[in-house]
């Protein structure tokens, strides 16, 4: 890859999705980047992304050599990464707009203005693509595109080498743990291979389940999950494999719809850990992963912990969860009512468990989340709830009349500004029912997946944030080129920005959404929420009556 850019040889990387095409590509531009000849630039196609966006995001990162050339900063080349080439949908006549414009670029070395008919070349800039199969949401890419480029397919891992990852990213865990905990790296390993198969293999997407796509990066998931809690503090093995259930619950349970998938799901648990556990003399039953049985809570347990939200906690087992978390929720919720406004909660089990997952994904690195649901099952105010425990301001935009893509924007900057520039962390809860302009989307499918909206920023106002930023960048130790504080701008975006979309499953919108924004599902935890079932009707209802008993007058 290094070669071929340094030759100015365009290069397509082909292959499924979690194989590390992206991550590959962004390591060598960072690293050529270090030599300070070469400069890197992303850009990621959706489904609804237009040949006059791609114009714009390509030339927001030229500068004017003169009145009809654009290049990079003189002595500089600009190596462009195009992600999910693929994506773009199809006009009537079969064609992809913004891969025709690319597929110009690479036949005639420019492009048109659009403002007046003249001709711009493009000079010092090579292109590198990445795309997925064809299918389910990605088309075909024309040979006329493709004889341009070094093609190089991307094979799915190995077994070896997928032992080989996971086994250096758990023994690095469980350095410092006890000798029994230190044994079971073996057995960890092969039991998340092992799981990811079955469930790749097994649960298949289906016009009701579009987001039973499993790709690696759920495996990494697991792994990361893992490693959020300290090796030193594992009781012993029984405590480790009750962990990494847990993270495989929330990474591949949580997601399914119907209780015959989790159902199945747990029994899968338990036959891996049997199997794989068995030389470690442990007892592993279905009793020990039932809802509300296995919970880990990423917020402070004690009552005096309520004052300080958003310190870094332990992330840890909580003993009896249906007993001990209600009351120490009910003592938040009195602090969020007194600080941010009445919210009026009931925590039932299934509640609590929501709870519990969001606070995991809100305080998880870079962590956002999808919740799937019918409207009126919590979604939002658990999010609020959740985000208020966690130490960060939930945010929602407000649509109004006329409300559009300029207005979206313009809120985005406040969210940037807030996250990148301030450091502050931030939740913004976003619901289908705002989804104005499907262009929303697009922008979302950006942040989640590079942390960056292309042209979100004018010139003059990103040069001031930048700015604001030098003194970050110094007790880092970072340079303070433009370029540097830049990176610096999008990494702490990404580091303090947690998004949690709320969309509802009915209808074809979430399905056609989850196969044109891949993203969505990609770059976040899907937590799926049920019917409220019958004894949580009954929480509520024996709550709202207590009120009302307690507020009715003597005599009536």
């Amino acid at each position: 890859l290094t070669a071929n850019i340094e030759a100015s040889k365009p290069m397509l990387l082909c292959g499924g999705s979690g194989v590390g095409k992206s991550v590959l590509v962004q390591r060598v531009l960072s690293e050529m980047e270090k030599g300070g000849d070469w400069l890197g630039a992303q850009l990621n196609f959706s489904a609804q992304t237009s040949a006059g966006a791609t114009q714009s995001m390509i030339e927001e990162r030229l500068d004017k050599r003169r009145r009809t050339v654009l290049g990079p900063p003189p002595g500089k080349r600009l190596a462009l990464f195009v992600d999910d080439v693929n994506m773009p949908a199809l006009e009537q006549y079969g064609a992809a707009p913004p891969v025709e414009l690319l597929r110009l670029l690479l036949d005639r070395g420019g492009l048109y203005d659009r403002g007046k008919p003249f001709w711009k070349d493009v000079i010092d800039v090579t292109l590198v693509c990445a795309c997925g199969p064809p299918g389910g949401g990605r088309n075909q890419l024309t040979p006329r595109f493709v004889r341009h480029h070094h093609l190089v397919c991307f094979p799915q891992p190995s077994l070896t080498a997928l032992r080989t990852i996971l086994g250096g990213i758990f023994g690095g865990f469980v350095e410092g743990a006890s000798r029994d905990v230190k044994e079971c790296v073996k057995p960890l390993v092969e039991s998340s291979i092992a799981l990811y198969n079955e469930v790749a293999a097994t649960l298949r997407p289906i016009p009701a389940k579009p987001h039973y796509t499993f790709n690696l990066r759920d495996l990494s998931k697991v792994a990361q999950g893992v490693l959020r809690a300290r090796a030193n503090q594992l009781s012993g093995r029984k405590a480790l494999i009750l962990l990494w259930s847990h993270e495989a619950l929330r990474t591949f349970c949580d997601r399914l719809v119907d209780e015959e998938d989790r159902a199945w799901l747990r029994e899968t648990l338990v036959g891996l850990g049997r199997v794989h556990w068995k030389a470690q003399g442990l007892k592993f039953d279905e009793q020990d992963l039932k809802p509300g049985q296995l919970v880990y809570a990423a917020f402070g347990t004690n009552i005096d912990d309520v004052i300080e939200r958003g310190m870094e906690r332990d992330f840890a087992a909580v003993s009896d969860a249906v007993t001990t978390l209600p009351p120490l929720l009910a003592a938040y919720q009195d602090e969020y009512n007194s600080s941010v406004g009445p919210m009026s909660l009931v925590f039932f089990p299934d509640a609590i468990d929501h709870i519990c997952r969001l606070c995991r994904i809100l305080t998880a690195p870079r962590g956002s989340a999808m919740l799937v649901g019918v409207g009126g099952s919590g979604k939002q105010s658990l999010t609020r709830f959740a985000a208020f425990i966690c130490g960060q301001k939930c945010v929602q935009i407000e649509i109004r009349k006329g409300y559009n893509l300029v207005d979206f924007r313009e809120d985005l900057k406040g969210l940037y500004t807030s996250a990148g520039a301030e450091g502050k962390h931030t939740t913004f809860l976003f619901t289908d029912s705002q989804i104005v302009s499907e262009a929303f989307l697009e922008d979302i499918d950006s942040l989640l997946n590079a942390g960056e909206v292309p042209g979100l920023f004018p010139k003059e106002d990103l040069d001031q944030i930048l700015n604001s930023l030098r003194q970050v960048a110094k007790e880092n130790g970072l340079a303070e080129t433009k370029d540097a504080l830049r990176r610096l701008f999008i990494s702490r975006v990404r580091d303090h920005l947690h998004l949690v979309l709320a969309f509802s499953p009915v209808g074809e919108a979430f399905r056609s959404r989850c196969r044109q924004f891949p993203s969505l599902i990609n770059c976040t935890t899907i937590d799926w929420y049920d019917t409220w079932p019958e004894d949580a009707l009954k929480a509520v209802a024996e709550q709202v009556f207590e009120v009302a008993a307690a507020d009715e007058r003597p005599g009536q």
